[in-house]
């Protein structure tokens, strides 16, 4: 991932027994001037706790730590934050390879000016058993993860799309919503 001067890669640690090998999420941010690495990462875990996701995710999921990188790739500051946020459901979790794709939308169009991340750590209490989530879940994901990236941008650390190296000489894109979907991904490879 390209990371410009004044931007910022985060990086989610997730943990947990669900997720023996770990995992992360990732996202960029422009963070305003005025705001340092450890300021920047308080914005990000209060605007994850605040969002209201916790109940959508299994208990054995954990975010065990926050970490950022700020560009250039080469030179740029990186601070970490431990963290033990913990999802709130406690029904039976699905297997770690089932996670909800989010999308992360731009004012541009095109395939430059879109991404997503994916959240494992989801539990039978969201599924609706075919694959989908249950419109209730769906509510709730819908709404916390815009409540979310609504945070970051009320606390001047706002989500950008970053681009592939060989892109570098495209601006990071400001995201103005994510998108959950309903149908739920899987990864191609197989559980071990």
């Amino acid at each position: 991932m390209h990371i410009p001067v004044n931007y910022a890669q985060v990086n989610f640690s997730l943990t947990g027994t669900l997720l023996p090998h770990g995992a992360e999420v990732t996202f960029g941010v422009a963070p305003m001037p005025d705001i340092d690495g450890p300021e920047a990462i308080e914005v990000i875990k209060s605007a994850w706790e605040d969002a209201g996701l916790a109940g959508g995710f299994s208990q054995q999921l954990v975010i065990s730590s926050v970490k950022m990188k700020w560009g250039p790739n080469e030179t740029g500051r990186v601070y970490e934050s431990p963290w033990n946020w913990a999802g709130a459901d406690g029904s039976q979790p699905l297997p770690p390879n089932v996670a909800l794709l989010v999308t992360k939308q731009t004012d541009w169009g095109g395939k430059k000016s879109k991404g997503r991340f994916y959240w494992p750590g989801l539990t039978e209490a969201v599924s609706n058993g075919g694959g989908q989530v249950n419109p209730a879940a769906f509510d709730t994901y819908v709404d916390g993860f815009n409540s979310f990236r609504d945070a970051l941008d009320g606390g001047n650390v706002p989500m950008v799309l970053l681009h592939a190296e060989d892109q570098s000489d495209v601006i990071p894109y400001f995201v103005k919503q994510l998108s959950a979907q309903s149908t739920m991904a899987t990864q191609r490879r197989r559980l071990r």
